[in-house]
């Protein structure tokens, strides 16, 4: 009894390692509905939305400076794949999550 209860600790702790190994660095979480654009600007086309309660895989974030006109607007932008083959970027306002910056490659700018 004692060695199934063992047992069945460690894999729950096992599990609880393995979920949080694999959202950090490589997701986001939205506070709040948001548009999800082509490029990290809100001048660019909306490609999708970004839906409260839910997480999205993100690998990296860009810096913009942010519209003066936009209340609210962060200068961070996630990358984040919106299909298979499109990829789009949130607005920190919107989402928020520990993935590292993108790099100069990875930059559409």
């Amino acid at each position: 009894m004692v060695n199934n209860v063992l047992i069945l600790f460690l894999i729950c702790a096992l599990a609880m390692l393995l979920s949080v190994y694999a959202q950090n660095g490589t997701t986001i979480f939205c506070q709040h509905n948001g548009p999800i654009f082509s490029c990290p600007q809100v001048t660019c086309t909306p490609v999708g939305v970004a839906r409260r309660g839910f997480t999205y895989p993100s690998q990296c974030y860009v810096i913009r400076i942010p519209n003066p006109n936009i209340p609210g607007e962060s200068p961070q932008w996630f990358r984040l794949n919106v299909t298979s083959n499109k990829t789009g970027y949130v607005n920190e306002f919107f989402c928020a999550g520990d993935v590292p910056r993108c790099r100069r490659n990875q930059d559409p700018n």
